[in-house]
Order: structure tokens, then C-alpha cells, then sequence
């Protein structure tokens, strides 16, 4: 249905016997809100797709706001999917208590870059477009509940960016002809400000959601602050003593180590832990989180050839299935999901993380990591979380959990981290992903042997890279599990 202005008309109602002048002013004004209400129901200002409420504004000589409200009756399914846990804001603004009229202020002599947004833009690609900053972007979506709606761009709505060079400086984003955000950089720290007619107001959390989700455990650490001092030392020594030492001084070797035996108190070592690398087939495991999130959302089906194509993507490192895959989940999407609030597996703040910006073939990038230009890059320590959060049921619910620790069992290829472990400790049960492509080389596991976990990551660039790997994981296996426990196992 098209849009249409609604307007009361009082006819002649002489035959009603109503006398007009009897009628007090606000009864009318009441009776004119409930015809309004009785034809619109649903109808709500800054109210999610349901209804479109648009203002047109015109200034009185005596600067009075007159706003004619015209009600577009046509229903939009939204199109923004939200992730698991994803944080949601309430659309109720209520004035803070300061009263303070807030206007944004047009630099002298600047000038301002105009966006108008259009399907399927999001703050990342504009940003991208534009050749500014995603760390900048990266600071500012994560500035709390008032740059939550730059997370949900609309068609038609408006950003204006004022930055110099790659910085950005100032945001501004026209949600409607009402209501505005006004991001700004002072000292070197980004602020929000939201506005409704030009005062200001705080956003409220929302309480409810409709899809009841998988309750995230929030007992478990942030394996960043989990850095133990012991066992980085004990990983130096025993990269020293392998003769890779330099290899690590030089960035062409990166190494992970996480104790996990203990999952409410992990320990962290790492060397190089947030160089990004480029990784082959590990990030594969970012498109099995990719499937796996769609799935818990109800976009796609864990049918039998889906999971046997995820199989031969993990187990096989299949490109044709990894492909296959990613093009279902959609490649934006998977940008969406690695460096959303919920999973920050890519974070630019921390040098990157995991990353896929190319199919697996000959055919060219669509997205190259921003930070590195990378096709299909990775940091050691943001593949060691992957594997932490899986296994503290912290990337999906719990029987979708199992399902993923099912598919990354029973290595298909006996090469590096199996390799090695096979010949020394045949008793390790290994859920793992492992990648190579000419000189670069890579191996990440979650490792189980007599009750002990530990995860390894490692990546190096140099054509004997597989080779290390080989040599490398039976030491670390022996810093996390005792060899007295080892030599017992027949």
C-alpha cells in the first residue's frame, strides 16, 4: 500500500447534533490521535521495519518546528541478520537529563565526504571504498550502544565522514531527518553522540529478543589476559633449542601454545602471537565457523551432503567443497560474522586475525585483509581462540559444538602436527586444520592425551616450514603433558 497523509476533517455535524464550539481543544486533539491510532496501529516512531515514519520539516519565522507526518503503510522485511549474541539496542530514546541541545559543527575551510547508503553497504565496505582506516572503523562500531545502528545501515540513510589522509576524524550518520549520530575524535579518542531534533538523548538497551539463543557462558577468561609466564618461558627454550629462534626474530615463524587442561584457567604462550601471516587452508576453519553460525541461525540445513562436504573441506582441505561452502554462506557475510562483537576473530586493533578474501581456486580475490593485503591470512593467536571457544561451547550450541568437533577429527592428511605426533605419542587424539601453499606452511590442533588439552598453532614462510612443524609439536607436547604419563600408555 502506498503512502498517504492522514488528515481530520470536521464536516457538517449540525445533523449529529454536536455543537462544534462545545468540543474543548484537547478533546479534539485527543480525537484526532486516536483516529490516527485506530488506522495505524502498529505504526511507532523509530520503531524497527514495521512501519516507515518520515518527517518533513519546515521553519516558522518564529524557528517552530511544524512536522506534517505521513505514514508509508508498505512493510519491509529487514534484511540485516543478526549473530548470536549479537548486542541489540532499544529503539525508546529517553532525553538525558542535561536537556542539552547538541549541534554538529561544520569545519571552516574542510571538506566533508557524503555517503548515501545503498543495499547491502555496510560501515566496513563504505570504509573500504573510501580507503580510510579499519582500525579507526574497527574503534568505532565498539564504542558502545550508540554506534550500534552503524552496524545496520539502511538504504536512502546518509554518513558524512570528514578525515585526513586514512584517519578518520568525524562521523556522522543521518538515521532519519530526526535522529542523528555524531562520532568525533578528541586526544586521540573517538566519542558518540546521538541526537533527536537536535537534543541530545541516551539509548537503552534492549532487554527482550525474539529468538530465544543459546545463552553464552561468560565464566570463561579472555584468553588474551591469560599470558602465563612459565610456560613462555619454557616455549623459548624449547624453540631455541630446535634452532628456530631466528626464524622467529626474522617474523618468518610464529608459534602458539595454550594449555587448556584447565578451561576456567588456560595458560598462554606465544612468539609472534599477532603477526599475520598468510595461512593456506587453516582459515578454512573460519568458513566451518561460517557454516556452523548459518546453521544455528536457521540459513542453512546440516543435511547429510552438507556435513560430508564440510568433512572434505576440514579433514581433506577440498577446495572445490571449501568454495562451495563459502559461496552459501556469502563472503560478506563471513567478514560479518569474523568481526562481529560476538567472535572477534578478526580484530584490527590486535594486527588482524583470521581471514578469507578468496575462494579456493584460480579465481581472483574479492576481499583482500585490509590490514595485509591477504587472500587467506591468519595470526597464531587468534587460531588458538577459535579452538578455545569451540571448546568452551562459546562459538555455537552445544550439539552444533560436537557436530564441529566431529568434523575436525580423524585428520585425512598425515603431514606436519599428525606426523609428528604419531611417531612420538600415538596416544594424542587431534581435531585439526593444516594448510600449505609453496613456501608457507601451517598446522593449528586442539590436542587430547591422558587427560590433559593443549592447542598448537604455527605458521612459518620458508620451504622448509613443513619440516619444522614436524620437528616442533613433540616438545610442545611434552611441556603441557608430563612424560611420566606419556611412557605409561602402551
Amino acid at each position: 500500500m502506498g503512502s498517504s497523509s492522514i488528515q481530520l476533517r470536521m464536516g457538517d455535524m449540525a445533523s449529529d447534533k454536536v455543537r462544534l464550539s462545545t468540543i474543548r481543544k484537547r478533546h479534539l486533539a485527543m480525537l484526532a490521535l486516536s483516529i490516527l491510532i485506530t488506522l495505524a496501529p502498529s505504526a511507532r516512531l523509530h520503531s524497527e521495519p514495521i512501519q516507515k515514519l518520515t518527517f518533513d520539516k519546515t521553519v516558522s519565522s518564529s524557528k517552530k518546528y511544524l512536522i506534517k507526518i505521513k505514514l508509508d503503510r508498505e512493510v519491509h522485511g529487514s534484511v540485516y541478520r543478526d549473530l548470536p549474541f549479537e548486542p541489540m539496542t532499544e529503539n525508546r530514546l529517553p532525553l538525558s537529563t542535561n536537556n542539552h541541545h547538541y549541534r554538529v559543527q561544520p569545519h571552516k575551510g574542510n571538506s566533508w565526504l557524503e555517503i548515501t547508503i545503498q543495499e547491502n553497504d555496510t560501515l566496513y565496505s563504505i570504509v573500504r571504498r573510501l580507503g580510510l582506516s579499519v582500525r579507526d572503523m574497527f574503534k568505532i562500531l565498539h564504542l558502545g550502544t550508540d554506534t550500534d545502528a552503524l552496524k545496520k545501515l539502511r538504504p536512502g540513510q546518509k554518513i558524512r565522514i570528514h578525515a585526513s589522509g586514512q584517519k578518520i576524524l568525524e562521523l556522522v550518520h543521518e538515521q532519519d531527518t530526526s535522529r542523528w549520530l555524531h562520532v568525533k575524535k578528541k586526544n586521540g579518542k573517538f566519542t558518540a553522540v546521538t541526537s533527536i531534533n537536535g537534543q541530545k538523548v541516551n539509548i537503552v538497551k534492549k532487554t527482550y529478543h525474539p529468538r530465544p539463543l543459546f545463552a553464552r557462558n561468560e565464566n570463561y577468561p579472555e584468553l588474551r589476559k591469560q599470558r602465563d609466564s612459565q610456560l613462555q618461558k619454557r616455549l623459548e627454550a624449547t624453540i631455541k633449542r630446535l634452532g628456530l629462534m631466528g626464524e622467529i626474530e626474522k617474523k618468518k615463524l610464529a608459534v602458539a601454545l595454550v594449555d587448556i587442561t584447565d578451561l576456567h584457567n588456560p595458560k598462554l604462550a606465544t612468539l609472534n602471537g599477532d603477526e599475520m601471516m598468510y595461512a593456506a587452508s587453516l582459515p578454512k576453519i573460519a568458513i566451518l565457523l561460517g557454516a556452523f553460525v548459518e546453521i544455528e541461525r536457521g540459513n542453512m540445513k546440516l543435511d547429510e551432503k552438507t556435513k560430508q562436504d564440510l568433512v572434505q573441506m576440514i579433514r581433506f582441505s577440498s577446495n572445490e567443497k571449501a568454495s562451495e561452502i563459502l559461496q552459501r554462506i556469502g563472503h560478506q557475510r563471513l567478514e560479518e560474522i569474523l568481526m562481529s562483537d560476538r567472535y572477534k576473530l578478526y580484530n584490527p586493533l590486535y594486527n588482524g586475525g583470521l581471514w578469507v578474501g578468496k575462494a579456493y581456486g584460480k579465481t581472483p580475490a574479492f576481499e583482500r585483509d585490509p590490514l595485509h593485503n591477504l587472500s587467506h591470512g591468519a595470526t597464531v593467536f587468534q587460531t588458538a581462540r577459535f579452538y578455545y571457544l569451540l571448546e568452551t561451547g562459546q562459538l555455537v550450541s552445544a550439539e552444533l559444538t560436537a557436530t564441529m568437533k566431529e568434523i575436525l577429527s580423524h585428520p585425512g592428511i598425515n603431514h606436519k602436527f599428525v606426523k609428528g605426533l604419531a611417531a612420538s605419542h600415538p596416544e594424542a587424539k587431534i581435531y585439526r586444520k593444516s594448510g600449505s601453499w609453496r613456501q608457507w606452511h601451517a598446522d593449528s590442533a586442539l590436542i587430547e592425551a591422558n587427560g590433559y588439552k593443549y592447542i598448537a598453532v604455527a605458521l612459518a614462510e620458508n620451504p622448509q616450514g613443513g619440516r619444522w612443524l614436524t620437528r616442533m609439536i613433540s616438545p610442545l607436547h611434552d611441556l603441557i603433558v608430563p612424560s611420566t604419563y606419556a611412557e605409561l600408555t602402551p
